[in-house]
C-alpha cells in the first residue's frame, strides 16, 4: 500500500521506501487530487492549479503527459482514474493522513470531553507546518491550503480550551506559543495562550503576552482587542476567573431549594434511578401532574441533589405553557438559553432549525442539567433538546406523550401528597407540637387540600400567623360547602386551591392584599421591584416590604434578589380579585402607570445609547413615574438585554388590551437597542408588531415613525426598493400627522436611498429639501445627519471631494454641540471618499477612528461593516496579512448575525 502526507509536506511512500517526485507539477496535481480523495477533480481544476493561471495553449496535452508520469512514479496505474473530462484519486483513511484526521475529527464531536480531548490530541499529531511547503502553486494555497489551515485553527482552538477546562493547562503553552507565531492576528489563540500562562501560575507573563498582542493589533491593524481577549484579560486582573476564552460560560441557574420540602421519596428514588445511566447519551426525564402538585418543587428540589453530576452547568427556564400571555415560543427559548451561555443575540439565525443546532453546538461537550419548567407540549421542548451528555427534567400538566414516543423520554406523574406526608408538610411549616394538639383539625385540612402542596402551604402559613388549625379548618369547610351549594368546585381540586387562597388573601393587611391584586394585572406575573413599584403607585423601598409578605403567606415568589414572579395559578386568582375588587378606573391607572414606568425606561435607556436622539415619538404622553436611570451605555443595554423577554410580553399584551400607543412606542424606544444588538429578523418582527399597533392606535405619527424603522432595517439589509417604499408610505403618514420633523427626516431617508439605487439627483433634491426644513426647525442632529447624507450621495456620484467637504462639516456640526452620536459612521464614510481619493494614509487613519468609537459603544453590525472597508484599503494599500486579518474578524461577526454579506466577503477574501 502506498502512504500519502498532506498534513505537511507533500510526502509518499511505500512500504519499502519513500516516493520521490521529480517534477513540480507532478506534485501540484497529486497534491490537488489528495486534497478532493475520492472526489472527482476537472481537468481545468488541475491546469488552474498547475499553471497559476498561466497556461499554455497545450497545456490539456501536458496535463495527460504529467499524469502519466504521475502514474508511473507511483507504480500502480489504477490508483489515478479519468473519467468525464476529470480525474480521481482513490485512497482510505489508512493511506492519506487527511482523511484519517477527519475521521478522528468526526469521532471527537461524538465523544465527552475526555474522550474528545484524547481524540483531538491524536488528530494533532498527524499534522506538521507549514502545509505542502514543496507544492508550488500560489493558486493551490490560496484557494485550497488555506481552507486546510482554518480547519486546522479550529481544531487547535477547540484542542487548548478543552486543555484549559479538562487536561492541564501549561501542557498547551508550547503548541499556543506556536501557533499564534504563525498567525498573528488569530485572537482566540492568543487568548487560550494568555489563559493557559495564567491558570499554570505565569500571571507576569500573561499579562506581557496580553500587552504585546494588544499592540500588535493596534499599530497593525488599528483595532482594539475583542471579546476573547478581553475575557482572557479579566481572568489576570481577577485570580479565581474561570470562563475559557470565546467559551460559554458555566451557568448556576437552578432555583433555591424548597424550605419546606417533603416527602416524594418514592417519586426521588424513581428519579434516581432513571437518571443512573453513565454520561454518555442524554436523558430526558418529563414530570407530569395538575397544577399545585408540586412539579417544579420536586424537580428543583432532586436537581439540587445531583448537582454535582453536572460540572458543565445548570440551566433553568419557565417555558409558560400554562399561564398568563402566550407560552414561550421555541426560538425566544432558545436564545434565553444561549444567552445564559454567554452567545450573544446578534449570533442567532431566524430559522427554528438553526438555532436548536446552534444550542446543540453550544451544549456539546458539556455534563449539564437543563430544568425546562412548565412546559405546553412536546413541540415547545424538543428544539430544546441538547446532542448527548446531559440531563433534561421537564415539568408539565401535560403529559408529553409525543416527547416520550419520539425523543426517549421518560414519564413521571406526581400525584397529589398522601395523608402523611401532607401532615408532615404541615409539621415543618407550623410546627409538630401544633399538629399534634390539633389532630382532628389537621387531618381534616389535609382532607379539604387534596394533597396539593401549594395549597397545604398557604393554609398552613395562614394557621402559623395566628387563628389555630380549627378555627380555619371550619371556616374552609363552610366556603367548600358554598361553593359546592352553586355548582362551583365540586370535584374539582382547583376549587380547593381557590379556597386556600381566599383565605391566605383575607388574612392579608389592606396594603398588601392590595399589591397583591395589582400584581394579577401585571401581563407576564414575573416582575422587577421597581416595577412592581410602579404598578402600586408606592415607594421601592415600601413595595419591597410589601413583597416581603407575599412571599412570607407563599403567594409570591422571589427569584433573584430584586424580582418577583407568581406561580400561574395565584397569577390568576390574583387577576380576579383585582376585577372584584379594584374599580375599572383603579385598573386602568395602575396599568397606565405600569407600561409608562416601561416606555419611560426604555426611552430613558436609549437615551444613554444615543444620547442626541430627538425623541419626540413619546409625544403627547407624559408619566408622572420615575423610570429608572443609568450610568452608561453598558447598564442600560443590560437591563433591556434582562427584560427583553418581559418586554415582549409587555408590548404584546399592550396592543391586544387597548393600550396599543404605549406598544408601538415601547419597540420604537427600542429601535437603537435592536439596531446594534438584535439580529435583523428579530427587529423586523416587533417593527411589524409595532406598526399594527399604530394602526390599531390609529395615529399616523406612530404609523410614520415605526414604517420608517422597517424602512431603516430594510435599508441596512441592501433591500433598497423595499426600503424606498417603506419611506415613501412613512412620509405620507408624518404629512397626514402634520409632523414637519418626521417629514425632515423622511426626506432625508429618501435621499439616501435614491442616492443608493443610482438616482443621485433626486437624492440630492430630497436632502436639500431637508436640510432647509431642519435649518427652520432648529434641529442641529438632524443637520448632521443629512450633511453626512449629502456626503454618501455625492460620494455614489462620484464626486469624493464634495464628499469629503461634507464629511467635514457634519463632523464640525456635531462636535459644536457635544454629540458625538454620529461620528463613527461620519468618519468610516470619510475613509470611503478618501479611498476613492487613493488617499490610503486618510482613509486607514478615518476607519481606525470609526473602529474604536464603534467599539467604545460596543455596536457590533457597524463595527463589523467598518471592519470590511478596513480590510479593504489595508489590502489596497498593499498590506495584505494585515487585511486578512481584519476581514476574517469582519466575516466572523457577519456570520455570527446572520447577515447577508457574509458572502460579499468571503469572495474579498479570496482575492487576497
Amino acid at each position: 500500500m502506498i502512504h500519502f502526507s498532506v498534513l505537511g509536506p507533500l510526502r509518499v511512500r511505500s512500504a519499502a521506501a519513500e516516493i520521490s517526485l521529480s517534477g513540480p507539477k507532478q506534485r501540484i496535481a497529486l497534491a490537488t487530487l489528495l486534497l478532493h480523495a475520492n472526489e472527482r477533480v476537472s481537468a481545468d481544476r488541475l491546469i488552474a492549479r498547475m499553471w497559476d493561471g498561466d497556461e499554455s495553449p497545450n497545456a490539456r496535452a501536458a496535463l495527460q503527459t504529467h499524469l502519466t508520469r504521475l502514474r508511473r512514479a507511483l507504480g500502480d496505474p489504477g490508483l489515478i482514474q479519468t473519467f468525464d473530462g476529470g480525474y480521481t484519486i482513490s485512497v482510505t483513511a489508512d493511506s492519506l493522513d487527511l482523511l484519517r484526521y477527519r475521521e478522528i475529527i468526526r469521532r471527537s464531536q461524538r465523544s465527552g470531553p475526555a474522550e474528545e480531548l484524547a481524540a483531538l490530541t491524536e488528530a494533532m499529531a498527524l499534522c506538521g507546518e507549514p502545509l505542502l511547503t514543496n507544492v508550488p502553486s500560489e493558486t493551490l494555497h490560496r484557494e485550497e491550503v488555506s481552507l486546510l489551515v482554518e480547519e486546522q485553527l479550529r481544531t487547535l482552538e477547540r484542542w487548548s480550551e478543552l486543555h484549559l477546562e479538562w487536561g492541564r493547562p501549561e501542557q498547551g503553552i508550547a503548541v499556543l506559543r506556536s501557533a499564534t507565531a504563525r498567525h498573528p492576528y488569530r485572537e482566540r489563540l492568543w487568548a487560550n495562550l494568555i489563559l493557559a500562562l495564567q491558570r499554570s501560575g505565569r500571571q507576569a507573563e500573561a499579562m506581557e503576552t496580553y500587552q504585546s498582542v494588544t499592540h500588535r493589533l493596534l499599530e497593525d491593524l488599528g483595532v482594539s482587542p475583542g471579546e476573547p481577549l478581553r475575557r482572557a484579560h479579566r481572568s489576570i486582573l481577577v485570580a479565581d476567573e474561570c470562563e475559557v476564552a470565546d467559551a460559554p460560560m458555566t451557568p448556576q441557574q437552578l432555583p433555591s431549594g424548597i424550605a419546606h420540602f417533603t416527602g416524594r421519596l418514592a417519586e426521588l428514588a424513581r428519579l434516581d434511578r432513571l437518571v443512573a445511566d453513565p454520561p454518555g447519551r442524554s436523558e430526558i426525564v418529563v414530570i407530569g401532574g395538575p397544577g399545585g402538585a408540586g412539579k417544579s418543587a420536586l424537580a428543583v428540589h432532586w436537581a439540587h441533589q445531583v448537582i454535582d453530576r453536572f460540572p458543565g452547568g445548570q440551566l433553568y427556564l419557565n417555558l409558560r405553557g400554562f399561564g398568563p400571555g402566550a407560552p414561550m415560543d421555541p426560538k425566544v427559548a432558545i436564545e434565553t438559553l444561549l444567552r445564559a451561555m454567554g452567545v450573544s443575540a446578534t449570533s442567532l439565525s431566524a430559522d427554528l432549525d438553526a438555532r436548536a443546532a446552534m444550542l446543540r453546538s453550544t451544549l456539546a461537550g458539556r455534563r449539564m442539567l437543563l430544568l425546562l419548567d412548565n412546559a405546553r407540549d412536546s413541540a415547545q421542548v424538543r428544539p430544546l433538546l441538547p446532542g448527548a451528555n446531559s440531563l433534561v427534567l421537564v415539568t408539565s400538566r401535560n403529559q408529553l406523550r409525543g416527547l416520550a414516543a419520539r425523543d426517549g423520554a421518560r414519564r413521571l406523574s406526581l400525584d397529589p401528597l398522601t395523608p402523611p406526608e401532607s401532615l408532615e408538610l404541615l409539621e415543618k411549616v407550623i410546627g409538630a407540637r401544633q399538629v399534634a394538639n390539633e389532630r382532628d383539625a389537621a387531618v381534616r385540612l389535609v382532607k379539604l387540600c387534596d394533597g396539593l402542596p401549594l395549597a397545604l402551604s398557604v393554609i398552613a402559613e395562614r394557621a402559623h400567623r395566628g387563628g389555630g388549625l380549627a378555627r380555619i379548618v371550619s371556616a374552609l369547610e363552610d366556603e367548600k360547602a358554598r361553593l359546592e351549594q352553586f355548582g362551583i368546585g365540586e370535584d374539582d381540586p382547583m376549587a380547593d386551591l381557590n379556597t386556600a387562597l381566599l383565605w391566605s388573601y383575607r388574612a392579608l393587611t389592606a396594603p398588601v392584599a392590595r399589591m397583591f391584586r395589582l400584581l394579577g394585572l401585571h401581563p407576564a406575573g414575573d416582575l422587577s421591584l421597581k416595577a412592581a413599584a410602579a404598578l402600586a403607585d408606592v415607594a421601592p423601598r415600601e413595595a419591597g416590604a410589601l413583597l416581603d409578605h407575599l412571599v412570607a403567606a407563599h403567594l409570591v415568589k422571589q427569584v433573584q434578589p430584586d424580582r418577583f414572579e407568581l406561580h400561574d395559578l395565584v397569577h390568576l386568582y390574583a387577576t380576579g380579585r383585582a376585577v372584584e375588587e379594584e374599580t375599572a378606573g383603579e385598573r386602568d391607572a395602575a396599568v397606565d402607570r405600569l407600561l409608562d414606568w416601561y416606555l419611560y425606561t426604555v426611552v430613558e435607556a436609549d437615551r444613554q445609547m444615543l444620547p442626541h436622539r430627538v425623541r419626540d415619538f413619546v409625544e403627547p404622553r407624559t408619566s408622572r413615574i420615575l423610570p429608572l436611570t443609568f450610568d452608561d451605555h453598558r447598564q442600560a443595554r443590560n437591563w433591556l438585554e434582562r427584560e427583553y423577554h418581559c418586554l415582549r410580553s409587555v408590548i404584546a399584551w399592550a396592543a391586544a388590551n387597548g393600550r396599543a400607543g404605549h406598544a408601538w412606542r415601547i419597540s420604537i424606544g427600542m429601535t437603537t437597542f435592536f439596531d446594534r444588538y438584535i439580529p435583523w429578523h428579530d427587529g423586523l418582527e416587533f417593527t411589524r408588531s409595532a406598526l399594527r399597533a399604530a394602526e390599531i392606535a390609529a395615529e399616523p405619527a406612530g404609523q410614520g415613525f415605526t414604517l420608517n424603522s422597517l424602512g431603516c432595517v430594510h435599508f441596512d439589509m441592501g433591500e433598497h426598493e423595499i426600503a424606498l417604499s417603506r419611506f415613501k408610505q412613512s412620509l405620507s403618514r408624518f404629512r397626514q400627522a402634520g409632523h414637519a420633523r418626521g417629514e425632515a427626516m423622511l426626506l432625508g431617508n429618501l435621499g439616501l436611498v435614491h442616492g443608493e439605487l443610482g438616482d443621485t439627483a433626486e437624492g440630492r433634491r430630497c436632502l436639500e429639501r431637508a436640510l432647509t426644513l431642519y435649518e427652520s426647525l432648529g434641529g442641529q442632529y438632524g443637520i448632521a445627519h443629512l450633511l453626512d447624507n449629502l456626503g454618501i450621495v455625492s460620494h455614489l456620484a462620484g464626486d469624493h471631494e464634495l464628499a469629503v467637504e461634507y464629511y467635514r462639516r457634519a463632523l464640525t456640526a456635531t462636535a459644536s454641540n457635544g454629540n458625538t452620536d454620529l461620528h463613527g459612521d461620519i468618519w468610516r464614510n470619510l475613509g470611503r471618499a478618501y479611498v476613492a481619493l487613493r488617499d490610503w494614509r486618510r482613509a486607514l487613519r478615518c476607519f481606525r477612528e470609526a473602529v474604536a468609537l464603534y467599539q467604545g459603544k460596543g455596536n457590533r453590525r457597524w463595527l463589523a461593516m467598518c471592519l470590511i472597508d478596513l480590510g479593504r484599503a489595508l489590502a489596497d494599500a498593499g498590506r495584505r496579512e494585515p487585511a486578512r486579518g481584519v476581514l476574517l474578524s469582519a466575516l466572523a461577526e457577519l456570520k455570527a448575525m446572520d447577515d447577508p454579506r457574509v458572502g460579499e466577503v468571503a469572495t474579498i477574501l479570496e482575492t487576497l
